[in-house]
């Protein structure tokens, strides 16, 4: 299922998304990918939640990590060019 859910945000943010002015989100995205690694790594041991992959891919996204980290480097970069371009 979170196969889908990043595929739908890249393609939203491919389609709807500000590719010209990528350079004034730049820091944006950076922010918001040290800040969740920077989170991952303090509470490793102390998560909030834990993604599992439910319906597809079972065998590629098998850890909490690898989700997450598609998520981050996928899912933040879509959502900041929708958001902050619009």
């Amino acid at each position: 299922m979170l196969i889908v859910y990043v595929v739908i945000f890249l393609l939203a943010a491919i389609i709807w998304g500000d590719w010209r002015s990528w350079r004034l989100y730049y820091s944006t995205i950076l922010f918001f990918i040290v800040g969740d690694l920077l989170k991952n790594f303090l509470f490793y041991n102390y998560w909030l939640w834990t993604y599992q992959e439910t319906m597809f891919a079972k065998d590629i996204l098998k850890n909490h990590t690898i989700i997450n980290i598609m998520i981050m480097f996928i899912g933040y970069p879509s959502t900041i060019f929708l958001y902050l371009g619009r």
